[in-house]
């Protein structure tokens, strides 16, 4: 069931991941034009639209940090159950569970970022360096 969910949403992550980030990027820009042309312009909706694309990474970031701690505390269930006194079949079944639970049940971003607490960082980061090379371009234009 845990890798059902990591290929239904790994697909659907990873494009708003990388649209999220575009999108952040080109609405700074935006923002940065109309400072720099000194156009009066209502600028609500940019942050609203910037607001609303962060609180949807970091809605999955939770989710997937709370699967997270949440195989961790299976699989300290499991170890914790005093598995080696119960018969043999019943070991066997368990320690499948063990070793089963020592990798995370997380989401992910294709097969290249698991959603964590530092997702919103990295995408911060991407947007930001984008958006200097926009700037940079900007600035050459007007010189």
């Amino acid at each position: 069931m845990g890798e059902g969910i990591k290929k239904a949403y790994a697909t659907s992550l990873l494009i708003y991941l990388m649209n999220g980030s575009i999108l952040i990027c080109i609405i700074g820009y935006q923002i940065l034009l109309i400072f720099t042309l000194g156009i009066k312009k209502n600028l609500t909706p940019f942050f609203v639209f910037i607001m609303t694309v962060y609180l949807v990474i970091t809605i999955f970031c939770i989710l997937s940090e709370h699967l997270i701690a949440e195989s961790k505390k299976v699989s300290n269930a499991f170890w914790n159950c005093q598995w080696y006194n119960m018969d043999q079949d019943c070991t066997k079944d368990i320690i499948f569970c063990i070793k089963r639970s020592q990798k995370p049940l997380c989401l992910r971003a294709g097969a290249f970022v698991t959603f964590g607490n530092n997702t919103l960082t990295e995408v911060t980061k991407t947007a930001m360096g984008y958006l200097s090379v926009l700037r940079n371009v900007l600035l050459t234009k007007q010189s």
